[in-house]
């Protein structure tokens, strides 16, 4: 069965301005980087897959294999985490309360084995994940490289 999640990784950037597949101009938040991995909603795979077939690949992640994906891509973000050029008090909450609620001998376990307690450490990760990203993309704009 599937989850409601996927994994993305970019083959290349995606900045606001690009235009999609489609010929639609976007409007980003922040870009996406050439190389960077992220967790996403199924839908929003489905998404990036339609409108940038050629600068993403990914999969949408089966239910028995969430927590298994979510822990790669933890530990890739930890690092990238400790990259951050400056302190971010947002990234350094939630990153310490998924070590200390949630890390056993440095692999995140759910509360329990319910489909809903995986998606609950997803999610939590998720917003991690984007706490991160929002950061290194004031890094980017402020002309600091990663």
């Amino acid at each position: 069965m599937d989850s409601k999640y996927a994994y993305v990784q970019y083959l290349k950037p995606i900045h606001s301005g690009d235009v999609t597949a489609g010929g639609k101009l976007v409007e980003l938040n922040r870009p996406s980087l050439a190389g960077q991995l992220d967790l996403v909603s199924a839908s929003e795979f489905a998404r990036l897959q339609r409108d940038f077939p050629d600068c993403v690949k990914g999969a949408v992640i089966k239910q028995d294999n969430l927590i298994n994906m979510v822990n790669y891509c933890y530990d890739k973000l930890k690092k990238e985490a400790e990259q951050l050029r400056s302190s971010d008090d947002e990234v350094e909450r939630r990153l310490s309360y998924l070590e200390n609620e949630f890390e056993v001998n440095g692999v995140l376990k759910p509360d329990s084995a319910s489909e809903s307690a995986f998606n609950d450490l997803a999610n939590k990760y998720f917003l991690l994940q984007n706490g991160v990203r929002d950061a290194q993309a004031r890094e980017h704009k402020a002309g600091k490289h990663m």
